[in-house]
């Protein structure tokens, strides 16, 4: 019984971790992109957020090409994020996010299948449960979108 609680608290937390992590990264939006990089960088090793501040804010980074319209402006609503039993008993873990983008071109909806890790440095040192953290799931595979038919 209480492997089933922890069970189910994790996979509540993993659940919003997932959900905040899928609304910062699949929005498109000049006014929140530089916000969310920031608030990214704070969670990462010196190392690591120097190589984030270029990915974001360099001359290809995604905040310049939407703060300079090269990437098209859209917002996002997060349906539901899938974390099913089987994919998540050890790592790296897998989930699916379903969304609603809404843009200039209209309404579609996509699936987007992650495999994502928890932090490392930060759940091996955990003496309580749950860790609320956005930023403690880590994308460790290029996400890829696509096109939901169903509907």
């Amino acid at each position: 019984r209480q492997h089933n609680i922890r069970k189910a608290v994790l996979y509540r937390q993993g659940s919003q971790d997932l959900t905040t992590f899928a609304m910062a990264y699949f929005e498109r939006s000049s006014r929140t992109a530089a916000q969310d990089a920031e608030r990214a960088s704070w969670f990462l090793d010196n190392e690591r957020r120097a190589a984030y501040q270029r990915a974001a804010n360099g001359p290809q980074g995604w905040v310049k090409a939407l703060m300079g319209h090269a990437l098209p402006e859209s917002h996002v609503y997060i349906n539901t994020v899938i974390l099913r039993d089987q994919d998540i008993q050890k790592p790296p873990y897998r989930a699916t996010i379903y969304f609603t983008r809404y843009g200039a071109d209209g309404t579609t909806q996509w699936i987007a299948p992650v495999t994502f890790v928890v932090r490392p440095d930060i759940a091996g040192k955990m003496e309580r449960c749950p860790l609320f953290n956005a930023l403690g799931v880590f994308i460790i595979k290029p996400i890829e979108e696509y096109h939901d038919f169903r509907r």
